[in-house]
C-alpha cells in the first residue's frame, strides 16, 4: 500500500510538472508573439452642414469638397471652416499640387485649377462629362472622366484617352478616383466594383477587389505598403497589402467616400453621417 501510494503521489507530481512546464511554455509563446499593427480610430471630427465627398491636404491644411453646398472649404483640426471656395459645381476628389488644387468640377464638365487666390477652368482638347477625380504626379496629370467610362492622362507631354464602358480588363464601369504612382495608374472602377491598376501607356496590369464583395468602390488612396479602398455602399474601407491580401476591414463608416495620409494619421470621409474619421497605425 506504501509503494502504491508513493507511486501515485510521484506520478501526481509528475504529471503536475508537466502541466505547467507547457503552461509556462503557452505563456512564453504568446508573449513573445508579435502584436498584430492595424489602424484604430483616433477621434472623429463631426462636421456641420459640410457634405464631404473629396480630400487633401495643401501644406498641412485640409481642404474637403463640400459636394452638397457647391464649394470647397478648408478646416481646422475641429472641423471648423477657416476659408472656403464658393461656386463651384459638385466638386469631387480633388489633388493638391504646389501652390494650388486641381478640381474636378462634376456638375458643369470642366476641370478647375485654384492658386494664388484665383480660379481657373483648364483646357486639353477633350470634352469632359462629369469628371469625378483628378490626380497628380511630377508633370503627369490623370482624371476619372465619370460618363464617359474612361481615363485621361497626361505624360508631361500628351494627353491619352484610356479604355471604354465595360468589363473586361481595361474597360470601366463609372470610373470615380484615381491615383498615379511613380509607375503606375490606379483607378476606383466604382460600379465594377474592384480597383485596375495601369501602365502609363494604359496598358492593362492586374486589378484589386474583385474577390472581396464590394458594391461601389468609390475612393483610393495607395502609400509603399498599402492599398485603401472606400467600399461606399458596404460602410467599410478594405486595406490591401501590395499584392492585394486582404488586411483589414475598417468598419462602423457611414458611405465612405474617400481616405488619404497625411503626417501618418488615415483620414476617412463618411458622406452620409458627414463625419471625417482619424485613424493611428499601432
Amino acid at each position: 500500500m506504501a509503494f502504491t501510494k508513493n507511486y501515485l503521489d510521484v506520478a501526481t507530481m509528475k504529471e503536475m510538472k508537466i502541466r505547467i512546464s507547457l503552461l509556462l511554455f503557452v505563456v512564453v509563446v504568446i508573449s513573445c508573439k508579435p502584436d498584430v499593427q492595424s489602424w484604430k480610430l483616433e477621434n472623429s471630427i463631426e462636421l456641420d452642414g459640410i457634405s464631404p465627398l473629396g480630400i487633401s491636404f495643401l501644406e498641412d491644411k485640409m481642404w474637403i469638397s463640400d459636394s452638397d453646398n457647391n464649394r470647397l472649404v478648408l478646416l481646422d483640426g475641429q472641423g471648423k471652416i477657416q476659408d472656403e471656395i464658393p461656386n463651384i459645381q459638385r466638386p469631387m476628389h480633388i489633388c493638391a499640387i504646389q501652390n494650388g488644387l486641381l478640381i474636378p468640377e462634376f456638375g458643369s464638365d470642366q476641370m478647375l485649377r485654384w492658386g494664388y487666390g484665383r480660379l481657373d477652368t483648364l483646357k486639353f482638347g477633350y470634352d469632359l462629362d462629369a469628371p469625378a477625380s483628378v490626380a497628380a504626379y511630377q508633370s503627369e496629370r490623370a482624371v476619372a472622366d465619370f460618363y464617359n467610362h474612361r481615363i485621361l492622362f497626361y505624360n508631361g507631354s500628351t494627353w491619352l484617352s484610356i479604355g471604354k464602358e465595360g468589363k473586361g480588363n481595361g474597360e470601366f464601369y463609372y470610373p470615380t478616383d484615381i491615383q498615379i504612382t511613380e509607375k503606375e495608374i490606379i483607378v476606383a472602377d466604382a460600379y465594377n466594383n474592384r480597383v485596375q491598376v495601369l501602365d502609363k501607356e494604359g496598358n492593362f496590369i492586374r486589378m484589386f477587389g474583385q474577390d472581396l464583395g464590394m458594391n461601389a468602390a468609390t475612393g483610393i488612396y495607395k502609400n509603399n505598403e498599402e492599398l485603401f479602398i472606400t467600399d461606399f455602399e458596404n460602410d467599410r474601407v478594405l486595406v490591401l497589402d501590395t499584392l492585394g491580401k486582404l488586411k483589414q476591414e475598417i468598419l462602423e463608416l457611414s458611405n465612405p467616400v474617400d481616405a488619404t495620409i497625411h503626417r501618418d494619421t488615415l483620414y476617412i470621409l463618411n458622406y452620409k453621417s458627414k463625419i471625417i474619421n482619424r485613424y493611428s497605425y499601432n
